[in-house]
């Protein structure tokens, strides 16, 4: 699960990070970085998307929480569709 907050505290987004939204400008350049690909079919888009989850993912490995301004720009970049998040944490869903 992820968890991203803005700077009062408030929750933007709580939910499994598969579900984050990835911006399209992102996925193109990540598509175009990897693939050379400006143009991504279904497979290279999901790919994409999985790698920089798989990023922020590892960029959080063995932290409770992290500050948006520690993260490499690409980072920044897959988190654009949440502007207002300042701090970004990953966490296991308890099950019930």
């Amino acid at each position: 699960m992820l968890s991203l907050r803005d700077s009062a505290g408030a929750r933007l987004f709580d939910d499994a990070l598969h579900r984050l939204r990835v911006p399209e400008a992102c996925i193109l350049a990540m598509s175009l970085e990897f693939f050379n690909d400006p143009e991504p079919c279904e497979i290279h888009r999901s790919a994409v998307i999985m790698r920089g989850l798989e990023e922020i993912r590892m960029a959080c490995a063995g932290r409770e929480s992290l500050h948006i301004t520690e993260l490499p720009q690409r980072l920044k970049d897959l988190l654009g569709e949440y502007p207002d998040a300042r701090v970004l944490s990953l966490y296991q869903r308890e099950l019930q």
